[in-house]
């Protein structure tokens, strides 16, 4: 394996340096990095020198197991960046290769600073109701912070953000209604949100229990996902009209009925009203 050594460094502290190794052999180390950035290290050869790099005695990196970049011979240290552009798991990997005869310099090379600089992420993992604020920081949609407060929500808000098809994770966070696609759990971001007239009851009928009754509520061009929670609907569509409703014959009101929503329907919102004891 390699090995941790303090003679030898780029900064005057330490370096790793390859494991002894006899010919026709390799020592190697490995680590991950996760996300896309930008990656750098320093290294250094005391080996033989092949002008080719066919198959004499030489260091090399790579990227989940493609190789990158080689050096070889008796070389001063030298810089290598790499740039990493993949939104997932990275595999980095130095090996020192020995041919089957022959060694010149020290027959080893040493590894050192190696930095990963990772890219910010438009929707970063969080773990803390704290971080809730600073993980939504530049959104364009202002009701995303408002309605997300908590590490249960924004999990759930990121979870659907970075499922969306062909959706960046940018585009989410440039969208005017991000929250309302969320919300809605719509398998892609609404373009224009709906204005009046696109929301329209399509079903109205009395529900099982007695003096209840339930309808279904359709948007124009937009299909509320299976797994929209009923507290985000319940923000978006808030029962307009109560108000109006009260104060006519009607007595409709928060006082005497429940309004409670259920799984979507073919792409539609379900509502169930239910008067409350002593109202039916």
């Amino acid at each position: 394996p390699w090995v941790k050594v303090g003679n030898v460094s780029s900064d005057n502290e330490d370096s790793a340096k390859c494991g002894g190794i006899g010919d026709s052999a390799l020592s190697w180390m490995q680590t991950t990095v996760i996300g896309k950035g930008t990656l750098s290290f320093v290294w250094k050869t005391s080996c033989e020198d092949d002008p080719d790099f066919d198959d004499w005695d030489y260091v090399r990196f790579l990227v989940d197991d493609v190789e990158v970049v080689r050096k070889d011979g008796v070389d001063d240290w030298s810089v290598v960046e790499v740039r990493l552009d993949a939104l997932k798991t990275h595999v980095l990997r130095w090996e020192y290769v020995k041919d089957s005869s022959g060694a010149e310099g020290e027959d080893c090379v040493w590894v050192d600073n190696v930095v990963w600089i990772k890219d910010p992420e438009p929707i970063p993992e969080i773990t803390k109701d704290s971080e809730v604020p600073v993980a939504l920081y530049g959104s364009v949609d202002a009701r995303l912070l408002t309605n997300i407060t908590n590490v249960t929500d924004y999990v759930s808000y990121r979870t659907w953000a970075l499922g969306l098809a062909g959706v960046t994770p940018d585009a989410v966070k440039a969208s005017p209604n991000a929250w309302l696609s969320y919300a809605l759990d719509t398998d892609a971001l609404i373009a224009t949100a709906p204005k009046e007239g696109d929301v329209v009851i399509d079903t109205f009928e009395s529900a099982a229990t007695d003096g209840a009754f339930e309808f279904t509520v359709m948007i124009d061009d937009i299909e509320v996902g299976d797994n929209a929670l009923e507290a985000n609907i319940r923000k978006v569509f808030d029962i307009e009209g109560a108000e109006k409703l009260a104060s006519d014959r009607a007595g409709f009101s928060s006082d005497n009925v429940e309004v409670n929503t259920t799984a979507p329907e073919n792409g539609n919102v379900k509502f169930i009203v239910t008067p409350k004891l002593g109202n039916g």
